[in-house]
Protein backbone atom coordinates (compact mmCIF):
# COMPACT_ATOMS: atom_id res chain seq x y z
CA UNK A 1 0.00 0.00 0.00
CA UNK A 2 0.97 3.68 -0.04
CA UNK A 3 1.29 6.28 2.61
CA UNK A 4 -0.86 9.18 1.74
CA UNK A 5 0.05 12.81 3.31
CA UNK A 6 0.76 16.40 2.97
CA UNK A 7 4.31 17.44 2.56
CA UNK A 8 3.92 20.05 5.21
CA UNK A 9 7.81 20.90 5.94
CA UNK A 10 8.58 20.89 2.16
CA UNK A 11 10.69 17.86 2.15
CA UNK A 12 8.55 15.15 0.64
CA UNK A 13 9.15 13.12 3.82
CA UNK A 14 6.21 11.75 6.56
CA UNK A 15 6.70 12.86 10.05
CA UNK A 16 3.93 13.66 12.25
CA UNK A 17 1.45 14.96 9.62
CA UNK A 18 -1.65 12.99 9.34
CA UNK A 19 -1.79 10.36 7.08
CA UNK A 20 -3.78 7.75 5.34
CA UNK A 21 -3.46 4.36 3.26
CA UNK A 22 -4.46 3.72 0.03
CA UNK A 23 -6.87 0.32 -0.27
CA UNK A 24 -6.42 -2.83 -2.72
CA UNK A 25 -8.07 -0.58 -5.59
CA UNK A 26 -5.50 2.59 -5.05
CA UNK A 27 -8.54 4.74 -3.74
CA UNK A 28 -7.73 6.70 -0.31
CA UNK A 29 -9.27 8.92 1.89
CA UNK A 30 -7.87 12.43 2.37
CA UNK A 31 -5.74 12.66 5.42
CA UNK A 32 -6.57 15.54 7.57
CA UNK A 33 -5.32 19.20 6.11
CA UNK A 34 -6.08 22.78 6.83
CA UNK A 35 -4.44 24.03 3.77
CA UNK A 36 -5.21 22.57 0.21
CA UNK A 37 -2.18 24.75 -1.28
CA UNK A 38 0.49 22.29 0.19
CA UNK A 39 0.88 19.13 -2.13
CA UNK A 40 -0.51 16.05 -1.29
CA UNK A 41 2.17 12.93 -1.58
CA UNK A 42 1.56 9.55 -2.18
CA UNK A 43 4.90 7.29 -1.13
CA UNK A 44 5.12 3.49 -1.53
CA UNK A 45 2.81 1.21 -3.29
CA UNK A 46 3.11 -0.79 -6.65
CA UNK A 47 2.71 1.21 -10.09
CA UNK A 48 0.78 -1.83 -11.85
CA UNK A 49 1.39 0.22 -15.45
CA UNK A 50 5.19 -1.53 -15.03
CA UNK A 51 4.84 -4.25 -11.87
CA UNK A 52 7.56 -2.07 -10.53
CA UNK A 53 7.32 0.39 -6.95
CA UNK A 54 5.55 3.07 -7.92
CA UNK A 55 7.18 6.62 -8.12
CA UNK A 56 6.57 9.40 -5.98
CA UNK A 57 3.28 11.03 -7.19
CA UNK A 58 2.13 14.41 -6.20
CA UNK A 59 -1.10 16.71 -6.56
CA UNK A 60 -2.69 19.16 -5.29
CA UNK A 61 -6.63 18.72 -2.93
CA UNK A 62 -9.59 18.52 -4.86
CA UNK A 63 -12.02 20.08 -2.47
CA UNK A 64 -14.79 19.70 -4.43
CA UNK A 65 -14.62 16.24 -5.85
CA UNK A 66 -12.01 13.28 -6.15
CA UNK A 67 -8.38 14.27 -5.88
CA UNK A 68 -6.47 12.05 -8.39
CA UNK A 69 -2.72 11.60 -8.07
CA UNK A 70 -0.82 10.19 -10.92
CA UNK A 71 2.34 11.24 -13.52
CA UNK A 72 0.53 14.06 -15.09
CA UNK A 73 -0.27 15.72 -11.19
CA UNK A 74 3.35 14.90 -10.51
CA UNK A 75 4.60 16.86 -12.85
CA UNK A 76 2.51 19.53 -12.74
CA UNK A 77 3.00 20.39 -8.63
CA UNK A 78 6.78 19.96 -9.54
CA UNK A 79 6.47 22.98 -12.20
CA UNK A 80 3.89 25.14 -9.92
CA UNK A 81 4.86 27.87 -7.70
CA UNK A 82 3.37 27.41 -4.24
CA UNK A 83 4.31 29.99 -2.80
CA UNK A 84 1.43 32.45 -2.70
CA UNK A 85 -1.85 32.19 -1.42
CA UNK A 86 -3.76 28.83 -2.11
CA UNK A 87 -5.95 30.61 -4.59
CA UNK A 88 -2.78 32.08 -6.56
CA UNK A 89 -1.18 28.20 -5.89
CA UNK A 90 -4.75 26.80 -7.47
CA UNK A 91 -4.45 28.85 -10.61
CA UNK A 92 -0.51 28.04 -11.28
CA UNK A 93 -1.18 24.52 -10.47
CA UNK A 94 -4.02 24.78 -13.01
CA UNK A 95 -1.64 26.60 -15.51
CA UNK A 96 0.90 23.75 -14.90
CA UNK A 97 -1.74 20.91 -15.95
CA UNK A 98 -2.21 23.36 -19.22
CA UNK A 99 1.57 22.71 -19.71
CA UNK A 100 1.24 19.48 -20.00
CA UNK A 101 -2.08 19.27 -21.83
CA UNK A 102 -0.02 20.85 -24.68
CA UNK A 103 2.98 19.42 -24.39
CA UNK A 104 1.82 16.32 -24.50
CA UNK A 105 -1.16 16.49 -26.85
CA UNK A 106 -4.12 15.07 -24.02
CA UNK A 107 -7.12 17.01 -22.50
CA UNK A 108 -6.78 18.20 -18.41
CA UNK A 109 -9.88 16.55 -18.26
CA UNK A 110 -8.42 13.19 -19.52
CA UNK A 111 -5.31 14.02 -16.96
CA UNK A 112 -6.58 14.40 -14.01
CA UNK A 113 -9.42 11.65 -14.23
CA UNK A 114 -9.39 8.11 -13.46
CA UNK A 115 -8.01 6.66 -16.45
CA UNK A 116 -8.65 2.64 -15.60
CA UNK A 117 -12.15 3.98 -14.44
CA UNK A 118 -12.51 5.96 -17.51
CA UNK A 119 -11.45 3.17 -19.98
CA UNK A 120 -9.19 5.58 -21.53
CA UNK A 121 -6.70 4.02 -23.84
CA UNK A 122 -5.11 7.27 -25.00
CA UNK A 123 -4.18 8.81 -22.03
CA UNK A 124 -3.28 5.46 -20.60
CA UNK A 125 -0.90 4.82 -22.93
CA UNK A 126 1.24 7.61 -22.50
CA UNK A 127 0.39 7.54 -18.48
CA UNK A 128 2.51 4.36 -18.88
CA UNK A 129 5.32 5.82 -21.54
CA UNK A 130 5.42 8.56 -18.72
CA UNK A 131 6.12 5.80 -15.98
CA UNK A 132 8.78 4.03 -18.35
CA UNK A 133 10.81 6.71 -19.78
CA UNK A 134 11.32 8.12 -15.99
CA UNK A 135 12.55 4.35 -14.86
CA UNK A 136 14.38 3.48 -17.88
CA UNK A 137 16.13 6.22 -17.85
CA UNK A 138 17.13 5.71 -14.16
CA UNK A 139 18.18 1.92 -14.94
CA UNK A 140 20.39 2.37 -17.97
CA UNK A 141 22.12 6.15 -17.00
CA UNK A 142 25.14 4.50 -15.04
CA UNK A 143 25.21 6.58 -11.91
CA UNK A 144 24.04 6.35 -8.16
CA UNK A 145 22.87 9.76 -8.38
CA UNK A 146 20.19 9.26 -11.01
CA UNK A 147 16.70 8.10 -9.66
CA UNK A 148 13.35 7.65 -10.50
CA UNK A 149 12.99 10.74 -8.33
CA UNK A 150 15.53 12.59 -9.61
CA UNK A 151 14.66 11.53 -13.34
CA UNK A 152 11.07 12.80 -12.93
CA UNK A 153 12.26 16.40 -11.30
CA UNK A 154 14.83 16.77 -14.31
CA UNK A 155 11.96 15.77 -16.58
CA UNK A 156 9.58 18.28 -15.41
CA UNK A 157 12.08 20.81 -15.91
CA UNK A 158 12.45 19.45 -19.49
CA UNK A 159 8.44 19.86 -19.96
CA UNK A 160 7.92 23.33 -18.41
CA UNK A 161 11.28 24.54 -21.03
CA UNK A 162 9.41 22.71 -23.64
CA UNK A 163 5.73 24.31 -22.45
CA UNK A 164 7.69 27.75 -23.01
CA UNK A 165 8.70 27.41 -26.44
CA UNK A 166 5.51 26.25 -27.07
CA UNK A 167 7.16 22.86 -28.21
CA UNK A 168 5.98 19.31 -27.87
CA UNK A 169 7.40 16.25 -26.18
CA UNK A 170 6.59 12.84 -28.30
CA UNK A 171 8.03 9.83 -25.96
CA UNK A 172 8.37 8.05 -29.39
CA UNK A 173 11.21 9.63 -30.56
CA UNK A 174 14.70 9.46 -29.27
CA UNK A 175 15.83 13.05 -29.59
CA UNK A 176 13.03 13.54 -26.89
CA UNK A 177 14.25 11.31 -25.43
CA UNK A 178 17.74 12.77 -25.36
CA UNK A 179 16.81 15.94 -24.50
CA UNK A 180 15.60 14.71 -20.80
CA UNK A 181 18.78 12.77 -20.37
CA UNK A 182 20.77 16.28 -21.24
CA UNK A 183 18.56 17.42 -18.32
CA UNK A 184 19.53 14.94 -16.34
CA UNK A 185 22.89 15.08 -16.53
CA UNK A 186 23.09 18.98 -16.27
CA UNK A 187 21.08 18.84 -12.69
CA UNK A 188 23.06 15.60 -11.82
CA UNK A 189 26.50 17.28 -12.59
CA UNK A 190 27.21 14.42 -14.58
CA UNK A 191 28.74 13.50 -17.76
CA UNK A 192 26.74 11.05 -20.26
CA UNK A 193 29.18 8.91 -22.73
CA UNK A 194 27.70 9.99 -26.11
CA UNK A 195 27.60 6.46 -26.85
CA UNK A 196 25.56 5.20 -24.05
CA UNK A 197 23.07 8.77 -24.48
CA UNK A 198 22.54 7.66 -28.27
CA UNK A 199 21.62 4.04 -27.22
CA UNK A 200 19.30 4.17 -24.43
CA UNK A 201 17.36 7.04 -25.92
CA UNK A 202 16.76 4.96 -28.90
CA UNK A 203 15.98 2.14 -26.71
CA UNK A 204 13.62 3.80 -24.42
CA UNK A 205 11.87 5.25 -27.21
CA UNK A 206 11.40 2.46 -28.77
CA UNK A 207 9.65 0.69 -25.99
CA UNK A 208 7.98 3.38 -26.04
CA UNK A 209 6.79 3.26 -30.03
CA UNK A 210 6.37 -1.05 -29.13
CA UNK A 211 3.35 0.28 -26.86
CA UNK A 212 1.47 2.95 -29.33
CA UNK A 213 1.54 0.13 -31.80
CA UNK A 214 0.06 -1.99 -30.03
CA UNK A 215 -3.99 -2.97 -31.28
CA UNK A 216 -6.22 0.22 -30.08
CA UNK A 217 -9.33 -2.04 -31.11
CA UNK A 218 -8.92 -4.32 -27.95
CA UNK A 219 -10.96 -4.00 -24.75
CA UNK A 220 -8.82 -1.55 -22.31
CA UNK A 221 -8.28 -4.43 -19.86
CA UNK A 222 -6.18 -6.33 -22.85
CA UNK A 223 -4.64 -3.58 -24.23
CA UNK A 224 -3.32 -2.63 -20.59
CA UNK A 225 -2.38 -6.02 -20.06
CA UNK A 226 -0.43 -6.06 -23.55
CA UNK A 227 0.95 -2.87 -21.98
CA UNK A 228 2.12 -4.07 -18.68
CA UNK A 229 3.62 -6.96 -20.34
CA UNK A 230 6.09 -4.96 -22.34
CA UNK A 231 6.86 -2.57 -19.85
CA UNK A 232 7.99 -5.23 -17.63
CA UNK A 233 9.69 -7.31 -20.43
CA UNK A 234 11.03 -3.81 -21.50
CA UNK A 235 12.60 -3.31 -17.86
CA UNK A 236 14.16 -6.55 -16.91
CA UNK A 237 15.87 -6.44 -20.31
CA UNK A 238 17.13 -2.93 -20.23
CA UNK A 239 18.21 -3.65 -16.37
CA UNK A 240 20.44 -6.74 -18.13
CA UNK A 241 21.92 -4.59 -20.92
CA UNK A 242 22.89 -1.73 -18.04
CA UNK A 243 24.36 -4.79 -15.71
CA UNK A 244 26.60 -5.86 -18.74
CA UNK A 245 27.52 -2.11 -19.82
CA UNK A 246 25.98 -2.92 -23.09
CA UNK A 247 25.19 0.71 -23.60
CA UNK A 248 28.38 1.54 -24.17
CA UNK A 249 29.35 -0.26 -27.30
CA UNK A 250 28.95 1.63 -29.97
CA UNK A 251 27.64 -1.70 -31.93
CA UNK A 252 24.38 -1.74 -29.98
CA UNK A 253 21.70 -3.61 -31.72
CA UNK A 254 18.52 -1.86 -30.68
CA UNK A 255 16.01 -3.59 -33.04
CA UNK A 256 17.69 -7.19 -32.39
CA UNK A 257 17.26 -5.94 -28.26
CA UNK A 258 13.89 -4.77 -28.69
CA UNK A 259 12.79 -8.29 -30.65
CA UNK A 260 13.57 -9.49 -27.72
CA UNK A 261 11.81 -7.10 -25.54
CA UNK A 262 8.31 -8.20 -27.51
CA UNK A 263 8.77 -11.97 -27.83
CA UNK A 264 9.84 -12.05 -24.03
CA UNK A 265 6.52 -9.71 -23.37
CA UNK A 266 4.59 -12.50 -24.99
CA UNK A 267 5.56 -14.87 -21.61
CA UNK A 268 5.00 -12.41 -18.62
CA UNK A 269 1.95 -13.26 -17.39
CA UNK A 270 0.16 -10.71 -15.62
CA UNK A 271 -4.04 -10.46 -13.86
CA UNK A 272 -6.47 -7.96 -14.21
CA UNK A 273 -5.41 -4.74 -14.69
CA UNK A 274 -8.46 -4.02 -12.11
CA UNK A 275 -7.75 -6.45 -9.80
CA UNK A 276 -4.87 -6.25 -6.92
CA UNK A 277 -1.86 -7.95 -6.58
CA UNK A 278 -1.54 -9.92 -3.28
CA UNK A 279 1.48 -10.49 -1.29
CA UNK A 280 1.99 -14.40 -0.03
CA UNK A 281 -1.07 -13.34 2.91
CA UNK A 282 -3.24 -12.45 0.68
CA UNK A 283 -2.99 -8.84 1.23
CA UNK A 284 -2.84 -6.18 -1.54
CA UNK A 285 -0.20 -4.63 -2.51
CA UNK A 286 -1.16 -3.00 -5.57
CA UNK A 287 -1.46 0.96 -5.47
CA UNK A 288 -2.64 2.17 -8.36
CA UNK A 289 -1.33 5.42 -10.45
CA UNK A 290 -4.81 7.16 -9.60
CA UNK A 291 -5.69 7.54 -6.13
CA UNK A 292 -9.19 8.81 -5.40
CA UNK A 293 -11.02 10.74 -3.02
CA UNK A 294 -13.94 8.19 -1.51
CA UNK A 295 -14.37 10.88 1.70
CA UNK A 296 -17.52 13.12 1.62
CA UNK A 297 -17.14 16.66 2.08
CA UNK A 298 -18.00 16.74 5.39
CA UNK A 299 -16.12 14.52 6.92
CA UNK A 300 -12.96 16.63 5.89
CA UNK A 301 -11.53 18.44 8.65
Amino acid sequence: VALIYQDINGDGTLTTQPFSTTRADGSFDLPQYTDISIPLISSGGTDISTNTPAITLKGLINPNGPTILNPWTTFAVINTDTSGSATQTNINYNNSLQDLANVFNVNVADITGDVIANQDKTTHEKQVQLVNTVKNIAICIPSASVTSDSVINSFAKNIKAKANASMVVDMNVSSDISSIINQVENDSALFVNPVIKTNVSSMVSEVNSSLSALDQTQSFDDLANESLQISISGRIQLETLANLSSFNDASFDVAANLSTIVSNAQSVTVGNINQPELDENGVAIVARSRQENKESESDII
